[in-house]
C-alpha cells in the first residue's frame, strides 16, 4: 500500500510542476514579444506572475488588451478610454490561481466568453442613471469582448 501512496503523491507532484511550467512558458512567451507591460495606448498589454500589474487606459480609439495573471493579479482601468460608437475591442484573459479586474464605463455593451474553470466570473455593475438605455437600437453602444480562460481564478467587471 506504501508504494502506491508514494507512487500516487509523486504523481501529483510532476502534474504539479507541469501545470507551473507550462505557465511560465506562456508568461515568457507574452514577455518575449512585447515585454510584461506594454506602453501601447490602444492595446495595453499586463501580465504578472506571484505579482500585480495596474494599467489606466486613456486611448481614444481603444482597440482591446491582452492580461496574463498567474497567481498574481490584473488590473485594467478603461473608465476613460473610448471605443467608437457601433465598434468592438476584444481583451484576452488568462488567469491562473490570480485575478484579473476590468473597470469599464457605464456606456459599454461587454460580452463576456471567457470560460471559468473551477474559477469564477463576476460582474459588480450596477445599472446607473448616466447610462444609455437598453433599446433595440444599442447596436451603436460600444462593445468590449471579454474571452479567454479563468482557471482557479477570478475575473471581476467593475464600472
Amino acid at each position: 500500500m506504501k508504494m502506491a501512496e508514494q507512487s500516487a503523491t509523486s504523481r501529483a507532484t510532476w502534474i504539479a510542476i507541469a501545470v507551473v511550467l507550462l505557465g511560465v512558458v506562456a508568461v515568457g512567451t507574452l514577455s518575449s514579444r512585447q515585454g510584461f507591460s506594454s506602453d501601447g495606448a490602444s492595446h495595453p498589454r499586463l501580465a504578472a506572475l506571484l505579482g500585480s500589474a495596474q494599467r489606466t487606459s486613456e486611448s481614444e480609439t481603444f482597440t482591446g488588451a491582452e492580461m496574463t495573471a498567474m497567481m498574481g493579479s490584473c488590473s485594467l482601468d478603461l473608465t476613460r478610454a473610448k471605443i467608437a460608437p457601433g465598434a468592438e475591442a476584444t481583451v484576452d484573459i488568462f488567469a491562473m490561481m490570480g485575478s484579473v479586474t476590468i473597470r469599464v464605463p457605464d456606456a459599454w455593451t461587454v460580452d463576456t466568453r471567457a470560460i471559468p474553470v473551477m474559477g469564477g466570473i463576476r460582474d459588480n455593475r450596477w445599472p446607473s442613471e448616466n447610462a444609455a438605455p437598453d433599446t433595440v437600437g444599442s447596436t451603436q453602444r460600444p462593445r468590449l469582448v471579454l474571452r479567454g480562460l479563468v482557471m482557479m481564478g477570478s475575473l471581476f467587471i467593475k464600472s
